[in-house]
């Protein structure tokens, strides 16, 4: 199911869709869970919006989000092992616009989503590397 995604969103707007597409398209949670603890294939997501912006020291919540998003090898939460697509190439092939969703709705975990349609995400068409 495509989502529709306008230019105008808010990102309280941004973080409904972002839900949408981490359940549909994204398949986030065929490898992520929320909530739970124990022996897990990824990282848990619950409160992940609160932890961003200190996962690695000079990157904000939202450029720590993109990379983990469009480079997830690049930083691997200790006592996990790599394996997370990029999720901007096929097979999943996530839209910039889709990954800025996303980003708000992870925001939104234990944070404030600050996405707009605006943001330059780095790794993003246009877009800087960090």
């Amino acid at each position: 199911v495509e989502v529709q995604i306008s230019r105008d969103m808010t990102p309280e707007q941004l973080r409904k869709v972002g839900r949408e597409v981490m359940d549909g398209k994204g398949l986030c949670f065929t490898c992520h869970t929320m909530g739970k603890k124990g022996a897990l294939r990824f990282p848990d997501l619950e409160g992940v919006g609160s932890r961003a912006a200190s996962r690695i020291p000079g990157l904000s919540d939202t450029d720590y989000l993109a990379q983990s998003l469009y480079q997830p090898d690049r930083f691997i939460v200790e006592g996990f092992n790599p394996g997370m697509p990029v999720i901007s190439k096929p097979p999943i092939g996530l839209t910039d616009d889709e990954i800025r969703a996303v980003v708000a709705y992870l925001q939104s975990l234990g944070g404030t989503p600050t996405v707009t349609m605006e943001t330059r995400l780095p790794g993003a068409a246009g877009g800087t590397a960090p």
